[in-house]
């Protein structure tokens, strides 16, 4: 079941990731949103970054902190 939350989330970073790195809907990876096995890491995973780093060809912890500053502003 998808909630509210999760496909706002997944709007919000699909937007994001067209604008940063000028993907089309052919070229960009599907987000999903998983629940982390250790709970103290978090309530939400989404490892987008290591799908949008073999498109964009940076390192997956850059792609985390673009996608975190994009969100931000």
């Amino acid at each position: 079941m998808i909630l509210p939350i999760h496909a706002l989330i997944k709007e919000q970073l699909r937007a994001v990731a067209k604008r940063l790195y000028g993907l089309d809907d052919t070229a960009m990876p599907s987000i999903t949103i998983q629940i982390p096995p250790n709970r103290t890491i978090g309530d939400l995973a989404v490892p987008v970054a290591f799908e949008l780093a073999k498109v964009a060809r940076k390192a997956p912890r850059v792609i985390a902190a673009e996608l975190v500053d994009a969100l931000g502003e």
